[in-house]
């Protein structure tokens, strides 16, 4: 088993095919970890303000179904799965129904974005020619709708493993 964690952007949302089909039950939990505040906030529902603690989400199961185009009845038996597999806990109101991802600081581990936390442990490493590499460089994903307006694929010539 691989270990180890990948970052994910929520921009990944704004991809073509994020919402093009159906979700199944892995796209769902991921979307889940999405959804869920990465620090504590507020919402108001009909005039009423509710807290939102990190690692929780605030969407109705109205919301993800039409998030997910699934039936109402297929969200409720997912999130209950969920709960069963002790991966979230649900508390259910006449407002909302929240969702705590139980190890949400296991999985997204607070991370001070201003400044980076790699520390390069590499011997006689001289970054004094960097100018020469940023050409071969690639962004992490391809701009949304680059490769519809027929511009090249950076991608191109890379496989995908």
């Amino acid at each position: 088993m691989m270990k180890g964690w990948v970052r994910l952007h929520r921009q990944i949302e704004h991809w073509k095919f994020y919402f093009k089909e159906p979700f199944d039950r892995s796209h769902a939990w991921i979307d889940l970890f999405m959804l869920a505040n990465h620090a504590n906030g507020n919402v108001v529902i009909r005039g009423n303000i509710i807290e939102i603690k990190r690692g929780q989400v605030g969407y109705s199961d109205l919301q993800l179904s039409r998030r997910w185009q699934w039936s109402r009845k297929k969200v409720e038996n997912f999130l209950n799965w969920l709960e069963k597999d002790q991966q979230i806990v649900q508390q259910k109101n006449r407002l909302l129904n929240i969702k705590t991802i139980i190890n949400y600081d296991k999985y997204q581990p607070e991370v001070d974005n201003r400044v980076d936390n790699r520390v390069d442990n590499r011997v006689g490493t001289n970054n004094n020619n960097n100018n020469n590499n940023n050409e071969n460089k690639l962004p992490p994903y391809p701009p949304r709708g680059d490769l519809i307006r027929g511009k090249k694929d950076p991608y191109a010539n890379y496989k995908v493993i």
